[in-house]
């Protein structure tokens, strides 16, 4: 008899699995992190909390006009990251 895999869900998603989570492109998802609304945390690749997504969705659910603007007004800078 074959052995099944098991698959592990991991608490920590890049940024590509960030996006997918919430519905939204990559471009959108790198946004947010530099606009600093997403703490990330630097593992050889930007990653992200499921935890933090969750807490971004419940802040920002219906809010979408100001978190656009937001998005769109906040200057490029640095992710936030936390190193581990």
């Amino acid at each position: 008899m074959p052995r099944q895999r098991q698959v592990v869900e991991s608490p920590m998603l890049t940024v590509r699995e960030a996006a997918e989570y919430l519905r939204i492109n990559t471009t959108t998802m790198r946004a947010i992190i530099n606009a600093g609304l997403i703490p990330t945390f630097d593992l050889g690749w930007t990653k992200i909390s499921r935890p933090a997504l969750d807490n971004f969705i419940n802040k920002w659910s219906g809010k979408s006009d100001e978190l656009k603007s937001l998005i769109d007004d906040k200057p490029a800078k640095p992710e936030k990251k936390i190193y581990l």
